[in-house]
């Protein structure tokens, strides 16, 4: 087993965030060293588009959108996931990358990333099977739309919000996406 962290916002430059082992940390964006404090042991970071492993994690990322940040696809314990990075859009190369995924994390409120229209119709068009919303109205954030808004836009009922998900592969919903909310 592999303990990832992506794109963590709440830790970074955080004092105080609780330091963390993880075993791989992928970041759609470069970050300094000193951005990374919040880990404790030696990750293998990943930060820029290419294909990359470690504990068995096969991790590809391309850049995608008029920033370049990069998009990542893994596979860890036969579960695919895709996170969309702080896209705005769903560009045709992404969505054909991300083809297949089991879990999408998407940004859906608005602002510099994608609005829940288009959050929504980017996991129409990408049909995880698990959908977790990103970049979106929380605690001492005002100026994004909530989750609400992106499972009205998806014609989703709401989800239960969770402090930690894990997940088996037998586990993953077989007819329908499932959207869950992580509280940070």
């Amino acid at each position: 087993h592999a303990t990832a962290i992506i794109d963590p916002p709440h830790c970074i430059g955080s004092t105080k965030s609780a330091k963390q082992s993880i075993d791989i940390l992928l970041l759609p964006r470069p970050l300094s060293a000193k951005e990374q404090d919040f880990v404790k042991n030696d990750p293998v970071v990943v930060q820029y588009p290419g294909e990359y492993e470690s504990k068995n994690v096969v991790m590809q990322g391309i850049a995608a959108g008029k920033t370049g940040e990069t998009v990542y696809r893994f596979a860890i314990d036969g579960i695919r996931f895709g996170h969309l990075a702080n896209q705005v859009t769903l560009e045709t190369t992404v969505e054909n990358f991300l083809e297949g995924v089991d879990v999408l994390f998407v940004p859906a409120g608005g602002g510099e990333v994608m609005t829940p229209n288009v959050a929504a119709d980017a996991v129409n068009s990408i049909e995880p099977r698990i959908v977790i919303p990103m970049h979106i109205k929380q605690k001492g954030v005002t100026k994004l739309e909530s989750v609400d808004a992106f499972c009205k836009a998806y014609g989703a009922s709401k989800p239960e919000a969770v402090q930690k998900f894990s997940l088996v592969k037998k586990d993953l919903p077989a007819e329908e996406t499932k959207v869950v909310k992580l509280d940070a």
